[in-house]
């Protein structure tokens, strides 16, 4: 049982990522030459290389994945319009000084079908790519994932971290809520 939920959230995770990347999706720079910087909300980077160049693509599989990636990336693009606007409505219901439960559900409803259809495509995505890459190809696809699911948490681990005053805060033994004032 834990080797499906494992190898379910395995899935999941690939599934997400390649959906990212294949719909263009991550929030970097446009891809350059390799070695050139470019700017990203005006901070300096260094431009990524190809995420396919290293798999040995034949001309057929580059043409394939470049024509799946740009109807995923429209397709995707609809979905996300379509899901802000509908995510906006539904915040809009809320500051209304009666709620009205059947719009608020049915506006609920339209968001879940469209989480849905993003979730079918991402799948659609993965499912196409191991159709598309040979089995070797397929798993150093896999392998590059990892690195950059590695990379990618290893960021947001950064930006979670406090930064450093050169203060350390004060250290408590253990909660007790009576003591911050809170009854």
């Amino acid at each position: 049982m834990r080797k499906v939920i494992a190898l379910t959230v395995t899935l999941a995770i690939v599934a997400t990522t390649l959906a990212t990347l294949s719909a263009g999706t991550l929030r970097a720079a446009p891809v350059q030459a390799q070695g050139k910087d470019t700017q990203v909300r005006g901070k300096k980077t260094q431009a990524k290389p190809d995420f396919f160049a290293d798999l040995a693509l034949n001309q057929e599989q580059k043409d394939a994945l470049k024509a799946n990636r740009e109807a995923t990336r429209r397709k995707m693009a609809q979905l996300r319009e379509l899901m802000l606007a509908k995510r906006q409505e539904l915040n809009a219901e809320f500051q209304k000084e009666t709620l009205d439960k059947r719009k608020l559900n049915a506006v609920a409803s339209d968001i879940k079908k469209i989480s849905g259809q993003l979730l079918d495509l991402r799948i659609q995505g993965v499912v196409f790519l191991k159709e598309t890459l040979t089995a070797e190809q397929f798993a150093r696809f896999q392998e590059k994932m990892k690195q950059l699911q590695a990379q990618i948490a290893k960021s947001r681990n950064k930006m979670m971290q406090p930064k450093k005053t050169g203060q350390q805060p004060e250290e408590t033994d253990d909660l007790d809520i009576g003591k911050a004032g809170i009854p």
